[in-house]
């Protein structure tokens, strides 16, 4: 009845340490349930009938969880383990003038590489997408395409100007190999003004955060040409800060009584935001989709 009865039925059926990932993915062609944990992911062998899995075994170590991005969430896609690491903090570029390849990054193993006893490195993994500051959720469509919700920069400033209020839009991206996604150098605008003019909705701008925030030392050495050459623009972004958790497609049966011209779109969680005032998002929103994308 759309209606949370409580949490009388959850039950705990393993614990991955001090530190959880931000989802759990079932590989049902492998019979495992994968997680992120503290120092990478952990799986475990997986059944229909299984009422508590045991027997935790270490698939990735050595990956980052220092600062204010410390979860992972993970996928498994046609044999391939993805596995995203957000930015340590809110504007770091460890790697300046070049995109991190360590963190804020989409990384992926070939699990028929993968031994018992001897977890991949995180460092060994193949970087598939960089530029992509924190995002919590990414998922595939009926068509195999890999979909990603990144939460975007905050106390962000453009020309000197304060424009934190109203961006950077919490993208919504069509994550493909090689991709290259702006953070921490570019935002995506959702507001911006500029001569009395809005800028294009979702053109990438060079970012500049507050002096007076937590992490001052971010100097951008680029600028918005290269932010035009360097950045991919999002499909489209949902309201800034709103901090976008998650995201499911209706494109696949059975899909209960959800209206058919609802079909091929996404869904999304919000969290809700703490960088603008009132705060916005906690809420579920419906993207649609149109020949394969989404309006921007």
């Amino acid at each position: 009845d759309g209606m949370f009865e409580g949490n009388a039925g959850i039950v705990e059926i393993a614990n991955t340490g001090s530190a959880n990932g931000n989802n759990a993915a079932l590989d049902e062609g492998g019979g495992y349930v994968y997680a992120g944990s503290e120092e990478g992911v952990t799986r475990w062998a997986y059944s229909e009938d299984a009422d508590e899995l045991t027997g935790a075994e270490l698939v990735v170590t050595g990956q980052p969880s220092s600062g204010t991005h410390a979860l992972h969430t993970v996928h498994v896609f046609d044999g391939w383990l993805y596995v995203h690491s957000g930015s340590e903090n809110n504007a770091v570029a460890p790697m300046s003038p070049e995109y991190d390849t360590d963190r804020s990054v989409l990384k992926r193993f070939d699990l028929s590489l993968f031994e018992s006893g001897t977890p991949f490195e995180w460092g060994s993994g193949e970087v598939f997408a960089v530029g992509l500051r924190n995002m919590v959720g990414f998922t595939r469509d009926s068509d195999d395409r890999i979909w990603g919700v990144v939460n975007g920069m905050d106390n962000v400033m453009y020309a000197g100007e304060d424009v934190h209020d109203d961006n950077p839009g919490d993208d919504l991206r069509l994550i493909e190999q090689g991709g290259a996604y702006g953070y921490p150098y570019c935002f995506t605008a959702s507001r911006v003004l500029v001569d009395g003019e809005p800028v294009a909705a979702g053109t990438q701008l060079v970012a500049a955060t507050d002096p007076e925030a937590p992490d001052p030392d971010f100097t951008n050495p680029h600028d918005d040409a290269w932010c035009a050459d360097n950045s991919e623009p999002p499909a489209t972004f949902m309201t800034p800060h709103s901090a976008p958790l998650d995201l499911t497609f209706f494109d696949d049966e059975p899909q209960g009584g959800l209206p058919e011209d609802w079909r091929g779109g996404a869904f999304v969680a919000l969290h809700g935001s703490w960088n603008t005032s009132p705060s916005v998002g906690h809420q579920v929103v419906f993207v649609p989709f149109e020949d394969g994308a989404p309006p921007m």
